[in-house]
């Protein structure tokens, strides 16, 4: 796929090489979805429960996926248009919630376009609450990406590639807790997005003024 197709126009001014040029990076990228949100198969698994165990997921591959059909295919730029979308991410549960989220965002990865096995939603669901929890053991890969360095006439320009919409998940996220804009709410513990684009102001300590009141609440109410 063309470089023109994949980066949209978001720029941030990074750091100077010995030369005092500015380097500026890219972090966008377009993925794919179904136009039609009812256009992905469904793959049951024979014997499927909540928590299915070792053997099932490891050694027998007994997992429910999802995989899209390829019927009508659309580019779209996740990042650009859905600043938060790895709260909503973080947010899923259950295995209807995955269903829904890849139905409407397209699928996490490869496995999950036409040809592919499917996105495991045992798999989607533990990344997901990876993701919430944010207990990750030092040294974990969270995702791969390809990076270019291009020169330019006004300085250098680093590209940074997602190889699929899990990999730019977690790259979102990864962003927006190093700038201050990924919280967690003290009552629930949830995960939750602040800042311009999510429309909350940064430094918000509570996800909702439900979880607010909450909060306060029970504060009140403990012995002192």
């Amino acid at each position: 796929m063309p470089l023109t197709d994949v980066w949209c126009n978001r720029y941030d001014i990074i750091g100077y090489n010995n030369g005092n040029i500015p380097m500026r990076a890219d972090i966008s990228f377009t993925w794919w979805r179904e136009r039609n949100p009812k256009d992905y198969v469904e793959i049951e698994a024979a014997a499927f429960r909540d928590r299915p165990s070792f053997v099932d997921v490891v050694l027998k591959g007994r997992q429910p996926r999802i995989v899209a059909k390829g019927i009508c295919l659309e580019r779209y730029h996740p990042l650009e248009e859905f600043p938060d979308l790895y709260e909503r991410f973080a947010k899923l549960r259950s295995k209807d919630g995955a269903v829904k989220f890849i139905r409407t965002f397209g699928p996490l990865t490869d496995d999950g376009l036409r040809g592919g096995k499917g996105d495991s939603l045992y798999k989607v669901l533990r990344q997901a609450e990876s993701m919430a929890a944010g207990n990750l053991h030092v040294g974990l890969t969270l995702c791969t990406l390809e990076a270019r360095l291009f020169a330019e006439h006004n300085g250098i320009h680093l590209q940074v590639q997602p190889s699929n919409l899990l990999d730019a998940l977690w790259l979102q996220y990864a962003d927006a807790a190093s700038k201050g804009f990924a919280n967690r709410c003290p009552q629930c513990k949830g995960l939750f997005a602040t800042g311009p684009d999510a429309k909350r102001r940064r430094g918000a300590e509570f996800c909702s003024v439900e979880c607010k009141t909450k909060y306060h609440s029970l504060k009140r109410s403990r012995p002192q």
